[in-house]
Parts: structure tokens; C-alpha cells; sequence
């Protein structure tokens, strides 16, 4: 995992990659890969805790690594050098016949126009998943609220509806889930190096990062979703039972991982990066996570007490 590439010489391909980000598409070991550059920060967005370029090339790869630790299929990435620059290379999923539609793509099928808005009601996305038969509803609520719990524990502020998608198949007349892919949000990538100094040593900044910000790329009842709030929530779990399905399963992985292991090997970062990544991830699993995961057992617990034939 520790191995740092050259992508200097490699084959240029001639697909063209959107977003907002700096990109290029290459071949590398016989396989089709996107460069996503960091990205240059202009001075009239910064702050004294943001740093010349979003470090996202870090995020992706180590965010990917995590979700690939926990067994939730996640586009494979490689950390590497271009023309001077920390890029990180996408292997390309669209391969034997498949293309990718994005969640946006479905306006057409749905009430909701998902191309208009970026962060879509939740309500109005899972309606949507339960009413689209071409995948098993059930198998897409899943992944949806696996990736969920996954994001609350990286970090991520930007799963928008572009972010994620299926996979089609004209030939075969077949559609399946992409895998995760998009995890340059993840894990503050915006803050430099020196600012993560002082937050690391601070409660304070620590919790700011964890209660109030990032929120996810999701709407409830007209208000961005706060991780902590709506996976702690009585009548979210409630709600959607599935997202404690998630809940349970997810912190059940994150224990049999080595989430440290991982930051540690990852190539040609800094230390002060490195600590401030496992800090940030071992509050956010200690402060969102646990305390989701031990409301889900109370929840079910108080069921399996006024249900005694119904065992959860």
C-alpha cells in the first residue's frame, strides 16, 4: 500500500473526466486510471486554517482504502507523482460494456428533478430507491445507508448526487450499483498542515469538526443533515430502520480494522497530517458512531423487551 507511482510516462487516453477538479486520463498497467490533481485554492477563500490547495488527493486515497477495509465495494486508487505534483489515480470502473449514470441522471424517472438539486431531500431520495426497479430496492438501501454511516465516520461533506450512481449495461440490458467513488471530500482536505497542528490539541476545534461541520450532502425537512444529530435521532432510526442496520454493521467492521495501519501507510505525507487524520477519525468513530451504535441497541433492546416473540 505504501508504494508512491510515476505517472509521468504513462499512455494518454482520450475519455474526458468531468467535475470541477483538474483531471486527466491515462493508462497505467494496462488499465484505464484518472489523475485527479489537488486543487489550487484562490486567496479570497482562505482562511488562517485553509492551505494554498485542497490536499484531496490524500482524502480519496485514504478515504477508498478505508471503505475497501470494511468490504463496501470503492473504485481502487493509487497515490503517485505528475509533472511535480501529488495526484491520485482512479482506476476506471466503466470497463466490459458498463457506463456510469450518476443518482442525478434519474430525474427523468422521478418527481424530484435531482440534476437541480444538489442536496436532495432524503425522504425524496429513498422514495425514489424504493420505487426504481431496475436494482433490488432493498440491496440499494443498503449500499445507500452503508455509504452514509461510512461518510459520517470520513467526513464527507459532498456525496451529492453526482457522487454516486449505477452502472449500465445495454448489451446485457442490466444496471447494477457503481462502486463508491468520489471521496476527495472526505477528511477536511482543505486545512493545511500547520492549522491541523492547533487543532489536534483543542477539544474545542476538535468538536466544531465533529457536531457542527461537516454536515452531509443531504436535506431533512428543508436543513442540511448534521451526522451526529439525525444517527442519534429515536426517530430517524426509527424512521429508517435500515440506517441502523448500517449503523450496527459498520462499527462492527471499523473494529476489525486498523484504520491507523492504514493513515500510517500511506506514501509521501506528512506526520503532522498523518495524526491529525487518526485524531479526527478515532473522535469522530468515538463521538458519532458509538453513540449511534449504542442508541441502535437501545432501540432494539426496548423492542425485543415489548415484542418477547419478535427477536431482532
Amino acid at each position: 500500500m505504501n508504494v508512491f507511482y510515476d505517472f509521468n510516462n504513462c499512455r494518454e487516453s482520450l475519455k474526458q473526466f468531468g467535475g470541477s477538479d483538474k483531471k486527466e486520463a491515462i493508462f497505467f498497467n494496462e488499465r484505464r486510471y484518472m489523475l485527479k490533481y489537488n486543487d489550487f485554492i484562490p486567496e479570497n477563500q482562505r482562511n488562517d486554517y485553509t492551505s494554498s490547495s485542497r490536499n484531496n488527493a490524500f482524502s480519496e486515497y485514504i478515504s477508498c482504502h478505508i471503505f475497501e477495509a470494511v468490504g463496501i465495494p470503492v473504485q481502487k486508487t493509487l497515490l503517485g507523482e505528475k509533472n511535480g505534483h501529488i495526484v491520485v489515480a482512479c482506476e476506471d470502473f466503466c470497463v466490459d460494456g458498463y457506463e456510469l449514470n450518476e443518482f442525478e441522471k434519474n430525474s427523468s424517472m422521478a418527481d424530484v428533478d435531482f440534476q437541480k438539486v444538489r442536496y436532495p431531500e432524503i425522504n425524496d431520495v429513498i422514495s425514489f430507491i424504493e420505487a426504481d426497479k431496475r436494482i433490488d430496492s432493498d440491496i440499494a438501501k443498503e449500499r445507500f445507508w452503508d455509504t452514509f454511516v461510512m461518510d459520517a465516520f470520513l467526513g464527507n461533506f459532498d456525496r451529492h448526487t453526482g457522487n454516486w450512481g449505477y452502472l449500465y449495461n445495454d448489451d446485457k440490458h442490466e444496471t447494477i450499483l457503481a462502486p463508491v467513488y468520489d471521496c476527495g471530500a472526505c477528511l477536511y482536505p482543505m486545512i493545511s498542515d500547520e492549522a491541523m497542528k492547533n487543532i489536534v490539541i483543542s477539544e474545542e476545534e476538535i468538536n466544531l469538526r465533529i457536531y457542527k461541520y461537516p454536515t452531509a450532502a443531504f436535506m431533512y425537512d428543508g436543513k442540511k443533515v448534521l451526522y451526529y444529530d439525525f444517527m442519534t435521532s429515536d426517530e430517524m432510526l426509527n424512521k429508517y430502520p435500515e440506517l441502523g442496520y448500517s449503523i450496527e454493521k459498520i462499527v462492527e467492521m471499523i473494529e476489525e480494522i486498523d484504520v491507523k495501519n492504514i493513515i500510517d501507510e500511506t506514501p509521501n505525507m506528512s506526520s503532522v497530517r498523518k495524526e491529525f487524520y487518526f485524531v479526527m477519525l478515532k473522535a469522530r468513530y468515538e463521538k458519532i458512531l458509538i453513540p449511534a451504535y449504542e442508541k441502535v441497541q437501545q432501540i432494539n433492546l426496548e423492542y425485543n423487551k415489548s415484542n418477547p416473540f419478535f427477536k431482532m
